[in-house]
């Protein structure tokens, strides 16, 4: 094989690590917690019932390939289901097991690069609270399933064990989580692997009796290394977003949440000077 043959396989291969890095560990984002994580989400006060969360994304930065930086925009629907399950004398304990597909639709340098069903997620998680809900733990697992579509599969299980707290006084809620992000090796003949990455996500939340929640969002990532044919490709490194938002319960079962989102520093991802509109409905069946 000769050495051109070599050059594609290897700018392929990374093109594609990069692509599927940015949709399914991170969502084009700096972390899968940056996604998961909203005000009261590891709160232990979600009814019984299975709940439909729909989420839409639009993310645009510069990519960056092995011959330079271009346009990169990403579109994504990201569908999810979960149900609660609470026990104990109070309810004090809580167990979520949760869905998500993702449907992304990706140009780059405004071109089409791939449009389908990226890795489904599950989510799991046990909870407890005090008699009071003011302070909340949770551990949980998120799990990626390399069964999406080709062009937007990552091609390898990857697994995120975390712990999540959740501290509430008054109108006022600070949510904080923290978890490690493990790519396998991919399948087939590629003989490359993501990268593992540890992450921690913030949010302050102040919510008024009307229904309405504005909240503050910061999300740090350090990254280790991915692997391209066993070769290590000296791109770990810290990086750092934050983003503003706002959710409010139009009715007793229906809610809609805003977010903006702003890189703030990128040392290592697939994308800089990246910036986003998250826009998610909740319905409580």
């Amino acid at each position: 094989m000769g050495v051109k043959m070599y050059s594609k396989i290897i700018i392929n291969t990374l093109l594609v690590l990069l692509v599927c890095s940015a949709i399914n560990s991170a969502f084009a984002a700096p972390g899968i917690l940056q996604v998961v994580t909203r005000p009261g989400f590891w709160a232990n006060d979600f009814p019984d019932r299975i709940i439909y969360l729909q989420h839409y994304y639009n993310y645009s930065a510069d990519f960056n390939t092995p011959t330079g930086d271009v346009d990169f925009e990403q579109n994504l629907s990201l569908t999810r289901f979960f149900k609660p399950w609470h026990f104990g004398e109070e309810d004090q304990y809580q167990f979520i097991a949760l869905l998500a597909i993702p449907a992304v639709d990706i140009e780059i340098d405004h071109d089409h690069f791939a449009r389908g069903i990226a890795d489904p997620l599950t989510y799991t998680s046990f909870g407890w609270n005090d008699v009071n809900k003011e302070h909340h733990i949770q551990v949980f697992t998120i799990t990626r399933y390399p069964v999406g579509n080709s062009d937007l599969s990552a091609e390898a299980f990857a697994i995120m064990p975390g712990l999540a707290y959740e501290r509430r006084w008054g109108n006022w809620m600070w949510d904080l989580s923290t978890g490690y992000w493990i790519e396998f090796e991919r399948r087939g003949a590629d003989s490359a692997k993501g990268q593992n990455f540890w992450e921690v996500n913030s949010a302050l939340t102040y919510r008024t009796k009307s229904g309405l929640s504005l909240y503050v969002q910061g999300d740090y990532k350090n990254t280790g290394e991915s692997e391209i044919l066993g070769v290590k490709q000296n791109n770990d490194g810290d990086n750092f977003g934050a983003a503003i938002g706002a959710g409010y319960w139009l009715t007793q079962r229906l809610q809609l949440d805003a977010k903006l989102y702003k890189d703030i520093s990128s040392d290592n991802e697939a994308t800089d000077n990246g910036k986003s509109l998250n826009i998610r409905l909740a319905y409580v069946f």
